[in-house]
Order: C-alpha cells, then structure tokens, then sequence
C-alpha cells in the first residue's frame, strides 16, 4: 500500500537531519545550547510523523516512540549533564524512522491517503443514509455508487487488481481472494446501482438495492482502507 510521497521525503529529510545530532556522529562531544533545542523540535517531528503513518497505540513503532519520550523527558528533567542521553533519543529516533521506511517501501504500511479517502466516504455514506431513511432513491442512490465505485477502484488498484471496467474489477479481486463469491453477490448488486443511477435510470433498481450498496461500501473502507 503506497504511502504519500510526500510522507517518504518528510521521513527521508528527518533522518538525514537526525544524523548530525545523534550519537553517531557526536561521537561522545558535548551538545551546544542550538543542539539542545533543535532536538526538541527534531524529536516532535519526528513523533509527528510516525503518528501520521501508524495507527493504534499498540503498533510497536508508536510504542517505541513512547519509550524514547520517557527516556528523553527523563534526560530534560536531570539537566544539562545527560545531553548524551538526549542525543541517544535521536539516534533511537533515526534508527526508527529508517526502519518505518523500509517497511513502507515494502509495502507493509497503510496508505495514508486511504485513510483518509476512507473518512471522506464514511461521510458520503452518511448522507446517503440520510436519504435512503427518507426514501429519497435518486440521491441515495447516486451517492451510494459513486462511493461503491470508488472505494472498489481503490481496493483494486492497492491489490494489483485494477482495470477500468467495474465489472471487470470485481472479477479480479475475486482472483485475487479479497471478494469471496457471497461477497461478489453485493458487489454486483452494488455496481447496478452504481450504473443505473449514472444513467438516471431510477426504475431499474429498488431502495433496498441501495441499502445493500451503503452497508457493503462500509464493510469495504473499513476492511481495506480504514488503517
């Protein structure tokens, strides 16, 4: 799942930035007062970035970076003569970030514009909902498919699957065992709503129709995309 390449060069720039003032290159020097403080700030965007990245506080990189917070308050706290403790906070930090890195570029790491593509279409669905409550097809339905689309071409793109037929995507994410045969059931019944609410074609489908492709786009986003 590919992470915004935005976020990789931000990663990428850190560690670079680290270096100079982790242990590594100090090598046992002393910090300048500049040092001190730029830790501090190199710390929090540093901390920023992996909670950008990660989800769930019990991730093991949020729960390192928990520990390295400990560790460099604890430094503060006891003054200037446990700089070399703050300075091993960083080169903790850089090791970190070069193994999020390595993690990202292999693809073990959640998209971060899924996430919150996923968040913009929970809203979405939440006004179709709205609509359907109020037996108002048309909107619901046009709302309702033009997520369903989305979000499957979104599933299907993460998974190799992609093609620029709807039909077609659902059949090879069935290849690739991420739809199961009932599952495939919804999906079609979703991708009709999706066309003929397209085509104003409000006849050919029911607002149960449109139910099924609400709930079955939610049980997506939050299966594939949401983290």
């Amino acid at each position: 799942m590919p992470v915004e390449k935005d976020i990789i060069d931000r990663i990428s720039a850190l560690i670079e930035q680290g270096k100079p003032i982790s242990p590594v290159e100090k090598k046992g020097h002393a910090l300048t007062v500049d040092e001190e403080h730029q830790i501090a700030g190199w710390l929090t965007s540093a901390y920023h970035v992996v909670e950008l990245v990660v989800d769930g506080p019990l991730n093991p990189y949020k729960q390192h970076c928990s520990s390295v917070q400990v560790n460099y308050n604890t430094a503060w706290t006891k003054g200037s003569r446990e700089n070399r403790a703050k300075s091993e906070c960083v080169g903790e930090m850089v090791s970190l970030l070069e193994n999020l890195l390595v993690d990202i570029e292999a693809g073990l790491i959640s998209s971060i514009v899924n996430q919150v593509r996923a968040e913009t279409f929970d809203n979405f669905l939440d006004h179709g909902e709205q609509y359907y409550k109020h037996k108002r097809k048309q909107e619901a339905g046009t709302i309702a498919g033009v997520v369903f689309e989305d979000t499957i071409h979104r599933i299907a793109k993460i998974h190799d699957a992609s093609n620029e037929l709807l039909e077609d995507v659902i059949n090879n994410l069935v290849k690739v065992e991420v739809l199961t045969q009932v599952k495939v059931k919804r999906a079609k019944v979703a991708s009709h709503v999706r066309n003929k609410a397209t085509h104003a074609e409000w006849d050919e489908f029911e607002l149960d129709d449109v139910k099924v492709t609400i709930d079955f786009t939610r049980e997506l986003i939050a299966a594939h995309l949401d983290g």
